[in-house]
């Protein structure tokens, strides 16, 4: 593994184009069947619980600098629990991943490649993340720092062009009450958050582990930002009724968009280029993830061979669901369970730690 430590920025914009994926499109939708016109509220709520996550697994890499989760786990609570814990959360990640990777490659059939077999296209893929994945971490590491800037940009400037056709009464009443409803919204959105689990192996790699929860708050809230922009924006365009009869609003607003002067006439050509690298980004973020908990689990020197071994499973994990349709009934089903244990476990561990007095001191460096 390259031992060069990672800067500050480059720790952020992993968590900006791991953050920023396939979730994207129907996110508008999300939020507006949880609170109508309120769907920025919404937002807000699952923004600050996605910090929440970041918070939590900032803290513990922060109280452990040197280790990853993998050894401070075993640190806070033995060989087995910690073996049994991080069993379940990469079988949680293979399969949300792997949920990830069909819902782009329904995406991709539906609006591109619509002659394409869907199993070619998630076979491609696959295929291209799992090469991408073959690399260390610091190689990780600069393909996300090369691409943010690819990904921000162009959501930013779509979406100052679409400003122009807001209607505010779309957005009225911008408040509504916190009930169930609501708050079951916010967390569908706060598992658009779930891959930021990686930055747990980012902390111990940081020049500066200590301003982890800086630099994770700071990532969380750009690509939180742009979430709100986002919905806002759709909202504001359609109103919350046509939202609801759309499966991908965000495209939608894409194709309604058109630069001033016709220079070109309409943005989803654009927006589709731009949603592919951050999805990419993003399954690469997932399908990293796993190999690093198996890979340093079992005590391997590389996660090279480990990779091309997971992709079957990944593939057909992902074809499991037999439309569009089971695939979001799934989703919402099994996600959102999965994302309170992501907040759960760090929260146990910290008071664990706590407890038991771990942390907090120098450790060996993880060789992981």
């Amino acid at each position: 593994m390259n031992d060069q430590r990672l800067t500050n920025w480059q720790a952020m914009c992993i968590l900006i184009g791991t953050i920023a994926g396939v979730g994207v499109l129907p996110l508008p939708r999300l939020a507006v069947t949880a609170g109508e016109s309120a769907a920025p509220l919404v937002t807000v709520g699952g923004i600050l619980l996605g910090a929440l996550l970041v918070m939590l697994w900032s803290l513990l890499g922060m109280r452990f600098p040197d280790l990853s989760p993998v050894a401070y786990s075993k640190l806070i609570l033995g060989k087995w629990a910690s073996g049994v814990l991080l069993f379940v959360i990469a079988l949680f990640y293979l399969v949300a991943t792997a949920f990830s990777f069909r819902e782009f490659s329904e995406v991709t059939g539906t609006f591109v490649l619509r002659r394409t077999p869907l199993e070619v296209i998630l076979f491609m893929m696959l295929l291209l993340v799992v090469i991408s994945a073959r690399k260390d971490i610091y190689s990780f590491t600069l393909i996300h720092a090369f691409y943010t800037p690819f990904v921000v940009g162009p959501v930013v400037f779509m979406m100052i062009l679409s400003f122009s056709e807001v209607e505010l009464l779309n957005l009225q009443p911008f408040t509504t009450n916190p009930d169930f409803t609501f708050w079951v919204g916010s967390l569908g959105i706060t598992t658009l958050f779930r891959n930021v689990v990686i930055y747990t192996f980012i902390v111990p790699r940081m020049r500066n582990p200590q301003k982890a929860l800086k630099v994770g708050l700071t990532g969380t809230a750009i690509s939180g930002g742009l979430y709100l922009v986002i919905v806002i924006t759709t909202v504001g365009v359609f109103g919350a009724e046509e939202i609801k009869r759309l499966v991908w609003p965000t495209l939608e607003l894409g194709r309604a968009t058109i630069i001033p002067g016709e220079f070109l006439e309409r943005m989803d050509a654009l927006f589709l280029v731009t949603w592919i690298i951050s999805v990419f980004n993003s399954l690469l973020s997932g399908y990293y993830l796993i190999l690093l908990i198996i890979k340093e689990k079992l005590g391997l020197k590389d996660h090279r061979m480990l990779a091309t071994f997971l992709m079957p499973f990944m593939f057909l994990a992902a074809m499991m669901p037999q439309n569009v349709i089971q695939l979001y009934r799934l989703s919402t089903h099994i996600l959102p369970w999965g994302l309170i244990a992501m907040i759960i476990i760090p929260s146990a561990l910290l008071v664990v730690a706590g407890i038991r007095g771990k942390g907090g001191v120098a450790h060996a460096p993880d060789k992981g």
